[in-house]
């Protein structure tokens, strides 16, 4: 296996363990695939079939007797690179997106798709799959009469041509793989389904690669059209864009890279210092005994790995020494720190901040500064290619019946999840209602972000404006007190208080004189 990590930037130098794939895929495809599957290893935290199984390790590791009496490598992982990677899905997509337009009716329906699709975990899941491969794929699709978006797994995307100024490749396909059945009783086929997607229209081909050579067999053989409804060899999809989105973690010389690019062996070195520690605590929480020599039996009964014996001795005693633990985990700290400067990611958002936590969100925004620059330089890729999914959805959906076609521009903010300071929010909106600039309903909607929420705090508010109001009617409605006070002033005035002269002004004449 090569040297190194993955990511390495030259598909040449995964030529050795590329030459594994199928001989249907090029090279670079072939390469492209060995990258992948490189990157879900470290994320899936399989450091030790990585480092010493495919020998990519630049460490020595020791020998243990584990409890059974086998002789394995010490080797402790401790998986930053997942960290790392969620960390930047969570600071991408903390929340769900805010999508709109300026148009009430492709509001609505892309809202629709939204939730029928789930579209924030699909977008937090591509962005982690993207962090670790350096890309994700988006699918517009239309499922039982109405338009969803998904993900597409990444090791069955290949795009086809350069890169196009629009930041999209003209055409895409996708391989997936199975097996079916032999025909008059022969053995089990491998089949491929490749399926091309370009601008308008979506193709479909059926391979049979059992011998590893492309032998084409009809659409049919397929097992997941088997008794189903065979769909067309070219299939017009009836909108000038491509279903299909390619979305780049970041972009390097024209070139996807993950998150993981240039940690590895750093990684590495974190595992070893983490092995060295824990072969040091091992020796002291197990450590050999010293024991006279005339204890030993003729038979050897005392006689093991972990007894020592020796002369001019009438006690036995642990073998222990000073390994000087507390240099040896400040070793493996600094070569943390070194990890997490070169992924950009702030301890403070890993828990691993030393001393007082934050007292307030504005602290963790300070010092998690590093991070969300990074997740901001990501967001540059990340809100054009959602745009460019939700326009997708929304213009298949507009060929739907009852449809309507997009004719709006859509926009997309991301939202990184991390709360806003109550106090500085508090100050910022009160400065901005005492100016005037802003309703009750505006300030509201910033504080709570939930509609509902928002509409009953007002009509509760407007309750009590109103029960606070007197009736001009004077008794009627919710003015009681104020009606009271001037039914008392008529009396007291001989009924010419205040209270008359409202009565004088609705009726338009003037009430009776009472009784002298």
């Amino acid at each position: 296996m090569p040297a190194g990590g993955v990511w390495l930037g030259e598909d040449a130098r995964y030529g050795a363990s590329a030459a594994a794939y199928p001989a249907y895929l090029t090279a670079t495809e072939a390469a492209a695939l060995e990258r992948i599957r490189q990157g879900r290893m470290l994320f899936d935290g399989r450091h030790r079939e990585y480092f010493l199984g495919e020998r990519r390790t630049q460490f020595s590791f020791r020998q243990v007797r584990t409890n059974d009496g086998r002789v394995r490598t010490l080797y402790v992982t401790t998986n930053v690179l997942k960290l790392v990677a969620m960390k930047a899905a969570d600071l991408l997509f903390g929340e769900a997106p805010l999508i709109g337009s300026d148009d009430a009716e492709m509001d609505q329906t892309a809202a629709a798709i939204a939730q029928r699709s789930g579209l924030h975990q699909v977008l937090y899941q591509a962005a982690v799959d993207a962090a670790v491969e350096g890309q994700a794929y988006l699918e517009a699709i239309v499922y039982d009469g109405q338009v969803y978006l998904q993900q597409v797994p990444g090791e069955e995307m290949m795009p086809l041509g350069k890169l196009m100024p629009d930041g999209q490749y003209a055409a895409y396909v996708r391989r997936t793989l199975s097996t079916a059945d032999g025909r008059s009783g022969q053995a089990q086929t491998t089949l491929l389904l490749e399926t091309t997607y370009r601008a308008g229209s979506i193709e479909r081909a059926c391979f049979d690669v059992t011998s590893g050579a492309k032998q084409p067999v009809g659409l049919e053989r397929w097992p997941g059209f088997a008794g189903g409804v065979v769909p067309p060899a070219k299939q017009q999809t009836g909108i000038a864009w491509n279903t299909i989105t390619w979305v780049a973690n970041l972009m390097v010389r024209r070139r996807a890279v993950s998150d993981f690019d240039g940690l590895v062996e750093l990684q590495d070195t974190l595992n070893a210092k983490a092995s060295q520690l824990a072969l040091i605590f091992l020796k002291h929480s197990q450590p050999k005994l010293l024991v006279p020599e005339q204890m030993a039996t003729p038979e050897g009964s005392l006689a093991d790995a972990e007894v020592l014996f020796k002369r001019d001795t009438e006690t036995a005693e642990y073998l222990t020494w000073d390994a000087q633990v507390e240099a040896a985990m400040k070793d493996r700290q600094f070569v943390l720190q070194l990890l997490l400067v070169a992924a950009e990611t702030s301890p403070v958002l890993l828990g691993l901040k030393d001393g007082a936590a934050p007292d307030a969100y504005r602290k963790v925004k300070l010092e998690a500064f590093n991070s969300l620059t990074k997740a901001a330089r990501r967001a540059v890729y990340w809100t054009e290619g959602v745009r460019t999914a939700i326009t997708a959805a929304l213009m298949l959906a507009g060929t739907l019946p009852g449809g309507r076609y997009v004719d709006s521009q859509i926009s997309v903010q991301l939202r990184d999840g991390i709360p806003a300071d109550q106090l500085d929010e508090a100050n910022r909106l009160a400065t901005l209602k005492t100016a005037d600039i802003v309703d009750d309903q505006w300030c509201l909607e910033q504080l709570l972000a939930d509609p509902t929420e928002v509409a009953a705090i007002l009509e509760r508010k407007a309750a009590k404006a109103a029960a606070a109001t007197p009736s001009i009617l004077m008794g009627e409605g919710t003015g009681g007190s104020d009606a009271e006070s001037g039914r008392q002033g008529d009396m007291e005035t001989g009924g010419q208080g205040e209270g008359s002269q409202v009565a004088e002004t609705v009726s338009g004449t003037k009430p009776p004189a009472p009784n002298t």
